[in-house]
Order: C-alpha cells, then sequence, then structure tokens
C-alpha cells in the first residue's frame, strides 16, 4: 500500500469520526470500563434495530445483589462547529440542604433506572449522597436545557446524537429489567463525546445580556418525548474532560 492511499485512507477516516470512536473505545478500556463497539438496540419507539457508537459498562456483585451500570455514547467530531449548550444557573450547590433537596429529586428522576434502581437513589439523596450519584451533577455550576451547533447549515447533529443514545439506554433498561431479579439495580446514562469546543450560553440578569463560556463537560436535561418519557438527563463531555468523567463514573458505580 502507498503512503499515499494510506494518507488519504486515514484523513477520510478522521472527518467520518472512526479515530474518535476507537479512541473514546480505548480511555474507556483504560478506565477499567467493558467496552462494546457499533452495538445495536431496538428501537424504543417503534421497534426497529438501531446502532449505537459505544456501550461502556460495569457490573457490581454484592451481598446477593447485582447492578448494572451502563454509559450509551455516541461520538460526534466537528472540525470548526462548536456545540452551544444553554444554560441556567444550577441550584444544588456543592451540598445537599433542605432548600436543594427537592430539586435534585426532581433533577434525578430525570436518569435512567428501574424501579429498584430508581429507589436507591432517592434514599441516596434524602441521606446525603449526592456527589457519589452523578459525575459530579452538585458541582456543575451551569445545568443545560437546550443545545444545538453554531455554523452548522443542514442537519442536527445534536439532536440526533442525543436520540441515539437515550433511546439505546431506555431500550437497554427495558431489556435489562425483563430478566426479572437476575439483575435487580439498573443505570443506564446517555453520553454524547465531542472533539469540538463546548460552550454555555446563560443570560445574565444584571448584565441583561447573553454570556458564552467555555466548558469541558456539561449537564443537559432534554425534554423531548422519548419511549414515553419527556425528561430526561444527558451528558455532553469534550474529549478533552473525557478520562475525568469516566473516573468519575466508575468511582460512582463503584460506591
Amino acid at each position: 500500500m502507498s503512503e499515499s492511499l494510506e494518507s488519504r485512507v486515514l484523513g477520510w477516516l478522521k472527518q467520518q469520526g472512526f479515530h474518535l470512536e476507537m479512541e473514546v473505545a480505548s480511555m474507556a478500556k483504560a478506565a477499567g470500563f467493558e467496552v462494546s463497539q457499533s452495538d445495536y438496540y431496538l428501537d424504543p419507539d417503534g421497534g426497529d434495530p438501531r446502532e449505537i457508537d459505544l456501550v461502556l459498562s460495569l457490573h457490581n456483585f454484592m451481598g446477593g445483589f447485582s447492578l448494572s451500570y451502563s454509559l450509551f455514547v455516541e461520538c460526534k467530531s466537528s472540525r470548526d462547529k462548536p456545540w452551544l449548550l444553554f444554560c441556567t444557573p444550577n441550584e444544588l450547590g456543592e451540598t445537599l440542604t433542605d432548600d436543594n433537596r427537592f430539586k435534585f429529586i426532581d433533577l434525578q428522576s430525570a436518569f435512567i433506572a428501574n424501579d429498584l434502581g430508581s429507589s436507591l437513589l432517592l434514599r441516596s439523596t434524602f441521606n446525603g449522597n449526592v456527589a457519589n450519584l452523578y459525575p459530579r451533577l452538585n458541582t456543575v455550576r451551569l445545568l443545560g436545557y437546550g443545545i444545538t451547533q453554531a455554523f452548522a447549515k443542514a442537519g442536527d447533529a445534536p439532536f440526533k446524537a442525543m436520540m441515539s443514545s437515550v433511546k439505546a439506554a431506555l431500550s437497554h433498561t427495558k431489556r435489562m429489567g425483563m430478566l426479572g431479579l437476575s439483575v435487580p439495580m439498573i443505570f443506564s446514562t446517555p453520553v454524547i463525546v465531542i472533539d469540538v469546543h463546548l460552550l454555555a450560553v446563560s443570560f445574565s440578569s444584571a448584565m441583561n445580556q447573553l454570556q458564552i463560556e467555555e466548558i469541558r463537560r456539561g449537564a443537559l436535561f432534554w425534554k423531548h418525548v422519548v419511549g414515553g418519557r419527556s425528561r430526561i438527563g444527558v451528558y455532553i463531555v469534550t474529549k478533552q474532560d473525557l478520562p475525568a468523567f469516566l473516573a468519575d463514573c466508575y468511582a460512582s458505580a463503584k460506591w
């Protein structure tokens, strides 16, 4: 094979996003996750088989109970089109208080889990274990309610990526739940990994203007109806922050 052909193929692969997907898989394996690439799931809204870039899994077995903790990852590459996360202030704070306790309970209901998993999250919230439940959700200064890609002329990459990761997470939770008590606690988190700038867009009342700042990770609470649900939490993570994010997820699952 000539160097010219190899160079052309490598350039094309990078433009298509395959490089990012394989790089994320390598990072996840190094972080201790089981990795499945180009996995398939059944669309919860129609039953058709669809593909998800990556499924990252951890399984714990303790005291006769088992826990399934999975991340459903879509990888998106872009050279010069940053993603914009529209945000409002996060009022959860560093620690759980009576003032923000119910706000957090409302947020945790947006995360995907089976009934026993949701019960564990609820009890943990009331016991003051907020920092252990999700990848540092209570330390994020801004929470997202919408997302788009700047300068994009056609298509909606964020919408398609979220739809895929969310449907995969819902499908997995339903399928695993049908296994009964063999996997009693199931946690499924949609994640989108990007290799372009992620910008948080918020409104400053004091300055009466929009504010834009670059962030490495964002938590989005998507209100689009998917699989019968109208509120689902999705993480948007830059490639630069992925090792730290995976470490947080690993620690949360082990806890």
